[in-house]
């Protein structure tokens, strides 16, 4: 059985946290660089007018889908760190017992959402040709959410690799499978139907790593164990069907209020927006797990503050470039990506953009919540942030259209969400937030983003301005880091001590402490 490693100090996690973190964010990196070439070719191959009606259907699966793996990914990476150090012939069973229940809540929404296709279809958007799409996005819903368990699954088992692979192959394949069904004249039919194919087998290499590495004595769900899971799951899963509810809300009223065109425009906006949402999402798989180890150890407890505050610094820190070099390049980024013809979706990404580097204050508190285990307070903050976006949406979309979506979603809830966080991890963890080093990290970026928003103009947003832009991001943003006091010695020494254990790639590390030591030194 899977044995887990007892860490003796708040940096040797995050050293171990930080490896694997950066092995799973290569895949996941990887993985939507594929999702970035998918985007591209089919709002290329499908143009504005099918791609929206494309955004429409995949947003009716996303709301069936709404409830992720229902929690209980959650509640796995929660509850296995605890079972391996302590309870090993919990393992397997806690595996089990969650495939099970995402198996069985799967196939009876999948079933709803097909059964209510036409209705849908002809009572919603009067278009019949979107009942085939619907039935078909409708069924993806099970593969989608057993695919995201096994993932979070290999990770949780220290699979790290395996996991990573598994979640590289499958956007792999949906690239491959998305023209191939498209040029063979489906159509959006082939664009959604692709995606079964390709989570599919994705799947199946999954189901392979995982039965290499768990034996399973049994192969029915353990009651008790599956009651514990549920148990806490369900305030996880309120929270994420609320939260990504509004988001998939948002695109179904723009599809009510908005015309087509415009929807398609959000709509690749919206998917290349998600790109920076996954920086979030895939170190969750990793950071959740590391926060329970802390809760679990009394000594490396009293350091969450510590934890949280490192956390933070080191996702703000990477976000940062790529956040500045996205909102200052969004117009040609855009135009490069889908094409002329969506001529708004690049003022929107810049927007969505915006709110990602926001988000991730949220995102991490959260996993401290998690982490700690109490899932209903988890809820609690997370319902209230979504309350304020439904009203903003209702307030703002039917007048303000896709302008309205993006000020609800993008930028007034996020600063909402940043400061409910604020008050909960100061009341319940007393953590003090090191908002000295976030305003270092804030100017860098600012500095940056600066510089590269005058080379776009002066170079009139042309797609010479990416390859000009991206090279002097690279280039500046170490020294302005060194400038603005926001790395020190110990966080360059962290980095190289992360990647001392990368055997494979850590010569990329390497070039990078060297670098920002060359201006340290200076």
């Amino acid at each position: 059985m899977i044995a887990q490693t007892k860490y003796r100090s708040i940096g040797e996690l995050g050293v171990h946290t930080a490896h694997s973190g950066s092995i799973f964010m290569a895949s996941k990196i990887a993985g939507g660089v594929v999702a970035v070439l998918l985007l591209v070719v089919t709002a290329r191959l499908l143009q504005p007018i099918d791609y929206g009606i494309f955004s429409v259907v995949i947003a009716f699966a996303n709301m069936l889908d709404i409830g992720g793996n229902f929690g209980i990914g959650t509640a796995v990476r929660q509850r296995l760190p605890d079972a391996m150090r302590h309870h090993p012939e919990r393992v397997a069973p806690i595996i089990l017992s969650g495939f099970y229940i995402v198996g069985t809540i799967a196939l009876i929404i999948a079933l709803a959402g097909i059964i209510l296709s036409g209705v849908i279809a002809n009572s919603v958007y009067h278009n019949q040709s979107m009942a085939v799409p619907i039935i078909i996005a409708s069924a993806s819903v099970i593969t989608t959410v057993l695919l995201n368990l096994m993932i979070i699954v290999l990770v949780s088992i220290d699979r790290v690799n395996q996991g990573s692979v598994v979640n590289l192959l499958y956007n792999v394949l949906m690239l491959i499978a998305t023209p191939a069904l498209i040029l063979a004249g489906y159509g959006v039919i082939g664009a959604v139907a692709a995606m079964i194919i390709g989570m599919g087998l994705g799947l199946l290499v999954g189901l392979y790593y995982l039965l290499k590495s768990v034996k399973f004595k049994a192969m029915g769900p353990d009651m008790k164990v599956s009651r514990d899971l549920a148990g806490y799951s369900v305030p996880v899963v309120v929270s994420h069907v609320a939260v990504n509810g509004a988001q998939n809300f948002a695109v179904l009223m723009l599809g009510v209020f908005a015309a087509s065109v415009l929807v398609g425009n959000y709509g690749a906006a919206f998917k290349m927006g998600r790109f920076g949402d996954l920086f979030i999402t895939s170190i969750g798989y990793v950071l959740l797990p590391a926060f329970t180890r802390v809760f679990a150890d009394k000594n490396l407890a009293k350091r969450i503050s510590d934890a949280f505050n490192t956390s933070l610094f080191y996702m703000v820190m990477f976000l940062v470039p790529i956040v500045t070099f996205g909102i200052a390049s969004a117009i040609p980024l855009m135009r490069l990506l889908v094409g002329g013809t969506y001529s708004l979706a690049g003022g929107y990404f810049a927007v969505m953009a915006f709110g990602t580097i926001i988000n991730v204050f949220g995102g991490i508190a959260g996993f401290i919540i998690l982490g700690y285990g109490n899932s209903k307070r988890f809820m609690i903050y997370q319902l209230a942030v979504v309350a304020i976006q439904l009203v903003l949406l209702a307030l703002l979309v039917p007048s303000m259209q896709a302008v309205g979506a993006l000020l609800a979603l993008f930028v007034i809830s996020p600063f909402a969400q940043a400061i409910i966080y604020i008050y909960a991890l100061e009341r319940q963890f007393t953590i003090s937030v090191d908002y000295a080093q976030l305003a270092k990290l804030a100017l860098s970026g600012i500095m940056v983003w600066a510089v590269t928003y005058a080379i776009g103009i002066a170079m009139h947003e042309s797609l010479a301005s990416l390859a000009a832009n991206l090279v002097v991001t690279i280039l500046l943003y170490p020294p302005v880091l060194v400038y603005t006091k926001a790395v020190s010695k110990s966080n360059v020494e962290f980095v190289r001590r992360v990647q001392d254990r990368m055997k494979r790639v850590g010569f990329l590390a390497e070039y990078l402490v060297r670098y920002f030591e060359l201006f340290m030194r200076a």
